[in-house]
């Protein structure tokens, strides 16, 4: 019996049922299935990255999964759950991997942040001052002044809405391809010694 195999057999079992969840530990599905997260397949017993056996991954490894896998596209758990069994099953898990991943993850910080603010926003902000003074010039000619404000100020203030929500959306999502560039170096670093 080997402790690691057994919990990267779990963890792609789980995978490939569609099991694995994000932000908690375990649950049971409506239809009775158990349901877990990346770490938590490994067995019912593990409810923290300070329980995850040692001999199934180091401590530092454990610590990480949990942040890394709820930060993953949902639709990405299960494929990048049966690479992660894979990769546990016959790569490395050594002070190594951590140091080459932690590069990996520092170079796609700096990369992130020097990157131009996309074009969108500029656009938007653009394109939402046009239509902000055109809806104030149209309706100065159509009502009295104050009435041009308030329509001014409420375009406004949609305009403005609707650009904070877009800018969520799409950090939401940047985030999320964020998590799962780590995640996959993070496989591909384990694989490298495999």
């Amino acid at each position: 019996m080997n402790p690691r195999n057994d919990a990267c057999d779990r963890i792609a079992l789980f995978a490939r049922e569609g099991r694995l969840i994000q932000h908690g530990w375990h649950r049971t599905a409506d239809d009775g299935r158990e349901l877990a997260c990346l770490l938590g397949a490994i067995g019912s017993n593990v409810t923290s990255p300070e329980v995850c056996p040692a001999d199934v991954m180091p401590t530092w490894l454990a610590r990480l999964l949990p942040a890394l896998f709820d930060g993953l596209p949902a639709e990405r758990t299960a494929d990048l759950g049966l690479r992660f069994a894979a990769a546990l099953r016959s790569g490395s898990t050594g002070d190594d991997v951590r140091g080459r991943w932690l590069a990996r993850a520092e170079a796609d910080a700096r990369a992130s942040a020097c990157a131009a603010a996309p074009a969108w926003a500029a656009a938007w902000a653009a394109w939402a001052a046009e239509a902000a003074a055109r809806a104030a010039a149209e309706a100065a000619e159509a009502a009295a002044a104050r009435a041009a404000a308030e329509a001014a100020a409420a375009w406004a203030a949609a305009c403005a809405d609707a650009a904070a929500a877009a800018r969520a959306a799409w950090a939401a999502a940047a985030r999320s391809a964020c998590y799962a560039r780590l995640f996959e170096a993070l496989i591909e670093e384990m694989e490298r010694n495999g």
